[in-house]
């Protein structure tokens, strides 16, 4: 017989196909690897959403407390007015013909309701200056009597609104807020402490302002987070929640 013809006829014996159970294993180990890659892409993916939406919380957080921030460092202030030596006129009262208000005063919510916190100072002709809606009051026809400006800072029905005293209504600043806390540092002599409401609004040096936030989507990983008060809490409802706290030291002191 020729060479090469038993050589053909040998390699063909040794060219089988695959068996049931090889084809079956294959098949076995490219869906572990599938479901394998289908995990890390929804892990991924989870971990990416999770991650946007905090970032979206930072950025609405950031801009309310700018707002708060901005109307905190004004309070007790009459008008700024340069005096000699390059000093500022303050006061701890803020008056509208003669009649003071307190130009720092808050409420403490009770258990689990969030606080209030009420910020006024005055505005006159020169300065301008608007309230939290963006509305500049009206000046007092008599020079002697200067106008206040008054912000009252809630939460209502998940959102922290501010009533200000140029307009009727109020104007919602943060949707999303589970809880909003006030702290304020009260300076005695040489000794400083926070409290939830001060004996003595006067002596109030700094505000610090914590905002608890929860996502309106849901799907996200249940996870620890801090709140308000210091406490680890457990979201396991699927929504993402965050706490965020700034403290705002009142220059007019």
């Amino acid at each position: 017989m020729n060479p090469v013809h038993i050589r053909t006829i040998r390699q063909s014996k040794n060219q089988r196909g695959l068996g049931l159970l090889e084809i079956l294993i294959g098949l076995a180990i490219g869906l572990l690897v599938v479901a394998a890659a289908l995990g890390t892409l929804a892990s991924v993916r989870s971990s990416a959403t999770a991650s946007n939406e905090s970032t979206r919380m930072q950025e609405q957080v950031d801009a309310t407390f700018r707002v708060l921030g901005h109307h905190l460092r004004q309070t007790r202030s009459i008008g700024l007015t340069t005096l000699a030596g390059g000093t500022v006129r303050f006061s701890p009262l803020v008056g509208i013909q003669s009649q003071p208000l307190p130009a720092l005063a808050g409420g403490n919510g009770a258990q689990g309701a969030s606080d209030t916190l009420t910020i006024t100072y005055h505005s006159d002709a020169t300065i301008q200056s608007s309230d939290c809606n963006g509305i500049i009051p009206l000046v007092s026809a008599n020079p002697a009597f200067v106008v206040p400006i008054v912000n009252s800072f809630s939460v209502d029905d998940g959102e922290l609104v501010c009533q200000g005293s140029g307009a009727a209504g109020r104007f919602g600043l943060l949707q999303g807020v589970e809880d909003f806390e006030v702290m304020y540092l009260q300076r005695t002599g040489a000794d400083s402490q926070y409290l939830a409401v001060p004996g003595d609004w006067a002596s109030v040096v700094a505000v610090s302002v914590c905002l608890q936030l929860v996502s309106t989507a849901s799907g996200f990983v249940n996870h620890g987070y801090v709140d308000c008060q210091g406490n680890q809490a457990q979201s396991n409802d699927g929504r993402l929640r965050r706490s965020f706290t700034r403290v705002f030291q009142l220059r007019n002191t």
